[in-house]
């Protein structure tokens, strides 16, 4: 996947079964933050080909943001193996998300 994949309620669990290494960047269109985050996502999912980069609006899909009790955004959700492992919560900078990314998913 070279650009981030929308996750929805209806199709979350088939794209969670089907991908590994799964990163879900919780959103809105509102949001400042999370205006500041897309360029830095969409670089990183460039970049790391082994993992599935999901964007979920939170607005759109309430279903799978209380699945995570997502309360403040961005936040990002880092899934092995179809389990939560790691989160971040708010904006950060691209190389503290790299770590994040090879920590968790042995990259």
């Amino acid at each position: 996947m070279s650009k981030p994949v929308k996750i929805t309620d209806e199709n979350f669990d088939e794209l969670i079964q089907e991908h590994e290494n799964v990163i879900i960047d919780f959103w809105a269109t509102w949001c400042g933050p999370c205006k500041m985050m897309e360029p830095v996502y969409d670089e990183l999912a460039k970049e790391y080909n082994d993992v599935l980069f999901g964007k979920v609006n939170t607005e759109n899909n309430p279903q799978t943001t209380s699945k995570f009790g997502i309360q403040a955004i961005p936040a990002f959700i880092f899934i092995k193996n179809g389990q939560p492992v790691n989160q971040i919560n708010g904006a950060v900078q691209k190389d503290q998300m790299e770590d994040k990314l090879e920590d968790v998913f042995d990259l």
